[in-house]
């Protein structure tokens, strides 16, 4: 009977050192598996704010664009001509003339 008990015991401290030696493998195994290769992207660089100059409240102004004068000359005498219509129709007929002039 001696011999029974210590064949049961010695096939269940095997299996238990099986176990263990499998689990150890995976783990090594799992460890030293090569990672897949993650896409690297490129950094990008964060350009640092440039601050604003300031504007010098004495300097000249710029001259106003051709058309903005021709429209500051003609808005007063198509309201006398259409006094009905909105500022928004008014700039249309303007432009339109605009286009039609030719260079004077």
């Amino acid at each position: 009977m001696p011999k029974e008990k210590e064949t049961k015991v010695s096939k269940a401290k095997g299996k238990a050192a099986a176990k263990t030696e499998t689990k150890t493998k995976k783990a090594v195994a799992k460890a030293t598996k090569a990672a897949p290769a993650k896409k690297v992207e490129p950094k990008v660089e964060v350009k640092a704010q440039k601050k604003r100059v300031k504007k010098d409240k004495d300097a000249p102004k710029k001259p106003m664009p051709p058309f903005f004068c021709y429209q500051k000359l003609r808005r007063d005498i198509l309201k006398g001509e259409k006094p009905t219509a909105d500022n928004t129709q008014l700039i249309k007929i303007m432009s339109e003339e605009w286009r039609g002039l030719t260079d004077e």
